[in-house]
């Protein structure tokens, strides 16, 4: 009597494994994920790995100091220097580059997808209805839930990781940007309207703008998320600084871990600090 009935049980594992047997075996699928691996590698991770490591070391370092510079002040330029100059000196520096140029395209897709799935969201509340639940779901699931399908479907290899990164870092994307668009004063469609305005007209020049530090606090999000996912993703195929701590584990190397572990950090903190940066100066430039 303390157990469940086992006449009551019902099997959820053997129709999932039935449709992804299927799918993994259906050409059009195959073609479908194979078109989007070989995109993703062709046209976003290889090219820019390929230029950032194709630039000097000490150019590059001032490229990125002058950015935070900009972006947040001089004196945290000087300390991006020192970090950037920690990880060369430690022999993670191309690693490093393969890892920002692995960040970036992530967080790249994350905002080409995630940003019209915000504003879908923001505006029809059949689709924010759908979509609110998924995301429940998606921030409620252990990181290492997404390297399944991500492996079944794409096969090991680092694009593979590049979309279970996608996967785990888009929703505060699409959170923040159907937040950032309701913030935004119900007078101003009534304005915008008066002077003949058309909806998306309205959307991409008023709405989207005032609503601007929202999503690049979504995006500021994003790049913390796809860092996080750094020491996961070498389970399916990913590479850099996280492949470098995963394989220190591996051989209970702890100089070794621990130097990859700080690089993470700081390319974390810089680019942070840098991103804060940008959703600071977008409310200053509002009057916010």
């Amino acid at each position: 009597m303390n157990t469940f009935p086992r006449a009551w049980e019902v099997s959820f594992r053997e129709p999932i494994d039935t449709v992804i047997d299927w799918l993994t075996i259906n050409p059009t699928f195959i073609g479908i994920t194979k078109a989007i691996r070989s995109s993703i590698y062709l046209y976003l991770l290889n090219p820019l790995d390929l230029f950032l490591s194709g630039l000097p070391w000490w150019y590059l370092m001032a490229l990125i100091a002058l950015i935070v510079w900009a972006s947040v002040s001089w004196q945290f330029a000087v300390v991006t220097l020192i970090f950037l100059i920690f990880i060369a000196a430690a022999g993670l520096w191309e690693l490093t580059l393969f890892t920002l140029a692995g960040t970036s395209v992530s967080v790249i897709i994350c905002m080409l997808v995630g940003v019209p799935v915000g504003v879908a969201a923001a505006y029809s509340r059949v689709v924010n209805s759908v979509v609110q639940p998924v995301l429940d779901a998606m921030q409620t699931l252990p990181a290492f839930v997404y390297l399944i399908p991500a492996l079944f479907f794409f096969g090991g290899n680092k694009t593979t990781a590049i979309i279970a990164t996608v996967i785990y870092a888009i929703p505060p994307v699409i959170r923040l940007t159907t937040l950032g668009l309701k913030q935004v004063p119900e007078e101003v469609d009534e304005v915008a309207g008066s002077f003949g305005s058309s909806t998306l007209q309205t959307l991409i020049k008023i709405k989207l703008p005032m609503a601007s530090p929202s999503i690049i606090l979504g995006l500021n999000q994003a790049v913390v998320f796809a860092l996080a996912m750094q020491a996961i993703t070498p389970l399916i195929g990913g590479l850099g600084l996280g492949k470098e701590v995963f394989d220190a584990m591996n051989v209970s190397n702890l100089g070794k871990g621990l130097a990859a572990g700080i690089g993470i950090v700081l390319l974390t903190i810089v680019l942070d600090r840098v991103t804060q940066g940008w959703t600071k100066n977008q409310r200053k430039a509002l009057g916010l």
